[in-house]
């Protein structure tokens, strides 16, 4: 069958449009549970449990366009951006994001080690000092002409070396080694 044939079989469903909805920084109260995510509650409207807190724009606007979703995934609202919420709203959101963003920085390069297929690498980042392994260099660590650097390890975490010039040299000539 034809990919003309299958549309005439199965239209394509059309998108709806999504609306928007913008929040009031000043009606949002959120109440933080530890390691669970926090419970929201919007001044005269409703209270929401386990809420997710997103970024629309994660690298460019950090602290603008701020979405708000339920414990069903379905949006909830979202900010334009942080002005005019409580500091107890803003720290909660903050820690959310910080949570879900985890990307440590790559500051130093102590070792890059390569072991069975896996590059072990032994880093100081922005958290602390730690290691790391890689499988499949050429795919799993990524170059951008701004000269950051994206490396994900095996179990997904994303680390960033935002700009490689700025790392030692010694540093700079261990990445480039397996890069």
């Amino acid at each position: 069958m034809s990919s003309s044939e299958a549309e005439a079989v199965m239209p394509r469903a059309k998108a709806e449009p999504v609306e928007l909805k913008y929040l009031e920084p000043s009606k949002i109260t959120l109440i933080p549970r530890g390691q669970a995510r926090p419970d929201m509650t919007i001044e005269g409207d409703r209270s929401y449990l386990a809420v997710g807190v997103r970024r629309a724009f994660p690298r460019s606007l950090k602290n603008e366009y701020i979405a708000f979703y339920d414990c069903k995934d379905t949006e909830i609202g979202m900010l334009r951006n942080l002005k005019g919420l409580s500091k107890e709203a803003g720290k909660v959101i903050a820690e959310e994001l910080d949570r879900r963003y985890f990307t440590p920085s790559i500051t130093a390069i102590h070792r890059i080690k390569e072991e069975y297929g896996i590059a072990q690498f032994d880093v100081e980042t922005t958290r602390g000092r730690t290691r790391f392994g890689v499988r499949s260099v050429r795919e799993n660590i990524t170059e951008l002409e701004t000269g950051m650097v994206k490396i994900t390890d095996l179990h997904g975490t994303v680390y960033e070396i935002p700009n490689v010039n700025d790392l030692d040299p010694a540093s700079r000539a261990r990445l480039y080694e397996i890069i």
